[in-house]
């Protein structure tokens, strides 16, 4: 779901296990990080409503005038925002959120635009009790439309409206440059192969010339 800041910018909110370490998201949140993991508790009794992690780039979007030519860092955790969600039937709830864990990744999209809270949490703020969105992450980029067209069947037996958004439609410029990357990777181990094997060639030829020189000598002297 999404929650809006002071300054208008919306937040992607997605609710995780924290202590799931084989989800995708795991890895890409431990990789440099300041703070502790952040309760799975609703608060009524402190300064703050819940408790979150953020990218290092998101703190420049709902702090515009405070953190305008920097990202995050270790001074940030702690400080509490206030941000707003929307529920599907109009009614509007102001949350104030204290940043308790904060992480660097290269992730351009997770790093400024997403707020990571514990998947219960997540699902006492919008009443849900189950997944509205559901990330599928593939080794290979350039199958995601096969990888789409596999599971729109499943998609269907479960689910009367839903919306498959895919990635690399939205990354083709990437897309094309992983493409052009492995072309060219080819290109030039076929043309390293191709020299290679020339050489070698050159070599056994020089080689034989050699020996048969010897041969035709050692013949006439019998």
């Amino acid at each position: 779901f999404s929650l809006f800041s002071n300054s208008g910018n919306i937040l992607i909110v997605k609710g995780i296990d924290f202590e799931d370490t084989s989800t995708h998201y795991y890895k890409i949140l431990n990789r440099r990080t300041f703070g502790n993991t952040p309760s799975e508790k609703l608060f009524e009794s402190k300064d703050y409503d819940f408790e979150g992690e953020i990218g290092a780039g998101l703190i420049r979007n709902i702090r515009p005038n405070e953190t305008y030519h920097r990202y995050a860092d270790e001074s940030d955790v702690g400080i509490t925002i206030s941000l707003t969600y929307s529920s599907p039937i109009g009614e509007k709830n102001v949350y104030k959120v204290r940043l308790e864990k904060i992480f660097v990744t290269d992730n351009f999209v997770i790093r400024s635009k997403v707020l990571f809270i514990d998947y219960r949490l997540a699902q006492e703020i919008t009443g849900l009790t189950m997944p509205t969105n559901l990330d599928i992450k593939v080794n290979n980029p350039l199958i995601s439309e096969t990888v789409n067209k596999e599971i729109e069947p499943l998609l269907s037996d479960y689910f009367d409206e839903y919306f498959i958004k895919d990635w690399s439609l939205e990354n083709n410029d990437i897309i094309n440059i992983i493409y052009v990357e492995k072309v060219s990777v080819l290109i030039i181990q076929i043309i390293t192969a191709f020299a290679i094997a020339i050489g070698l060639m050159n070599v056994l030829s020089f080689s034989v010339k050699e020996k048969t020189k010897q041969v035709g000598i050692l013949k006439a002297m019998g």
